[in-house]
């Protein structure tokens, strides 16, 4: 559920066909339902769960809750306010610009600023939604089966603050105030289309399909016009481009993924049924690709031979590196408790200690037993290669990204009989914040591909003593 830029009203008549698709998809076999909001920041309102009574309550609460637009609202609203005070200048003659006081060229100037500001503004707000969706999407990468998200909203404006703009050149832009302002020049500047490309791209990689329903009833994000925006819109164009946009945002979502898109009305819709007969009726193709892992993005063209059939797949996936796929299981794992353990790999969390700026040093020990390992014979030693991923989160649910060590193991033939009765272990020490953290580390043996991926759930800053082998919070 985005909560940017939607009014209460359309979200919650957007909730009424969220509930029917959710109500539908809980009775197919197999399936699990998350519910997300994104407003300031990500916020996971209920974990994967098949308990209907959760997920309704999950809906129910974020059904009474004020929606991020009304602060938007409220600061456009004061800026098309100075604007409308201003003296409209002249649209034409060459001495239009000195038929304007000195006070209103400043009055016009100084509102130039600040829309120029609340347009910065609207894009720093765009990029921080698609990181978050961006980051969002890389926790569902390792988790196995189909996996669809359904975007709740108004869409993702691909030029954030060119309404604004519009209505300021709308207004002043031939009264000669600043020569050559351009308001679709500066509005280019301010695209996050590469972020919103970087996005359909990464849910493509992570084998995500979207189906986006579309808050505005189809009519685009805009509403009924106020007083001043009545004043400033004499020209009809103003605002049709960054409308465009979202509804963009919203198809190419769908279609780049496999998914659809969806008009949400006051009315009863069939699409909806089309999505959950999806989640029942696709066809997994597999083949043998000519490259494994080599880290690149690849087309792909599904065509099928009878006529009047409609396909829909991915345009894109990539073909993700053994090294990629471990620290998306890792980030899967801080997230939902995903992953397996077959090497039967440990994790200890050791006593904090108080650093500078309220910021605490955690020893994690990781611990492998040496007989769940392949090792090769060479020159009288038995050697193997270990390679570590960790990631950790807070209780915010702020994500410190996988980083990987490699270690590697070496014992005299031998020492190799006692060592088989023994583990290898290794200690990172982390720094972290006061609260709630996991840690998600996941091991993977370079020799036998075997991996393992466990979690630990501790709280910082409490004084807790943990003793150097006492498993805190550990998930098989």
């Amino acid at each position: 559920m985005d909560d940017t830029g939607i009014t209460p009203a359309q979200r919650n008549i957007a909730l009424q066909h969220a509930r029917a698709l959710l109500d539908a998809a809980l009775k197919l076999p197999h399936t699990e339902v998350m519910v997300v909001t994104y407003a300031q920041a990500a916020r996971i309102r209920q974990p994967f769960t098949n308990d209907a009574t959760a997920l309704a309550a999950a809906l129910e609460a974020v059904a009474g809750e004020p929606t991020d637009a009304v602060g938007a609202d409220l600061g456009n609203a004061l800026i098309e306010g100075v604007m409308s005070r201003s003296t409209i200048a002249p649209r034409s003659g060459a001495i239009s610009g000195a038929l304007m006081s000195d006070f209103d060229r400043q009055d016009a100037l100084s509102s130039l600023q600040t829309v120029r500001a609340a347009a910065e503004q609207a894009h720093e707000r765009a990029r921080a939604m698609l990181a978050a969706m961006k980051s969002f999407i890389s926790t569902l990468a390792g988790l196995p089966g189909r996996k669809a998200v359904c975007y709740v909203g108004n869409g993702i404006p691909q030029r954030p603050g060119e309404t604004l703009l519009e209505r300021w050149e709308s207004r002043f832009g031939r009264s000669d105030l600043v020569p050559g302002f351009s308001a679709a020049i500066e509005a280019t500047r301010l695209s996050v289309t590469p972020e919103f490309r970087d996005l359909v791209a990464r849910a493509s990689a992570d084998r995500v399909t979207f189906y986006a329903l579309d808050a505005t009833g189809g009519a685009g994000a805009g509403g009924p016009l106020s007083a001043e925006q009545a004043n400033l819109d004499s020209d009809p164009s103003v605002g049709k481009g960054e409308t465009m946009g979202r509804t963009y945002s919203l198809q190419y979502l769908a279609y780049a993924t496999g998914g659809t898109t969806v008009v949400s009305t006051p009315q009863a819709s069939p699409a909806l049924a089309r999505i959950v007969e999806d989640f029942d009726a696709f066809y997994s193709l597999a083949y043998a690709a000519p490259h494994i892992g080599d880290g690149k993005d690849h087309s792909i063209s599904v065509k099928v031979k009878r006529g009047g059939v409609n396909v829909r797949h991915r345009r894109h996936y990539l073909d993700k590196t053994a090294d990629d796929r471990m620290a998306d299981r890792s980030l899967a794992a801080l997230m939902y408790d995903s992953g397996y353990n077959a090497l039967e790999a440990g994790v200890a969390v050791g006593n904090d200690a108080l650093q500078k700026g309220n910021v605490f040093l955690v020893p994690v020990m990781v611990t492998i037993p040496l007989a769940k390992l392949a090792l090769l014979p060479k020159d009288g030693v038995q050697e193997g290669s270990i390679s570590i991923w960790l990631a950790a989160k807070d209780g915010e649910d702020r994500i410190t990204p996988p980083t990987k060590r490699v270690f590697a193991v070496r014992i005299p033939e031998g020492d190799l009989p006692a060592a088989l009765r023994k583990s290898v272990s290794y200690v990172f020490k982390l720094m972290m914040t006061p609260g709630a953290q996991t840690v998600s580390v996941s091991v993977r043996d370079d020799l036998s591909q075997v991996e393992s991926t466990v979690t630990a759930r501790f709280t910082v800053g409490r004084g807790e003593r943990r003793g150097p082998g006492d498993l805190v919070g550990m998930k098989m």
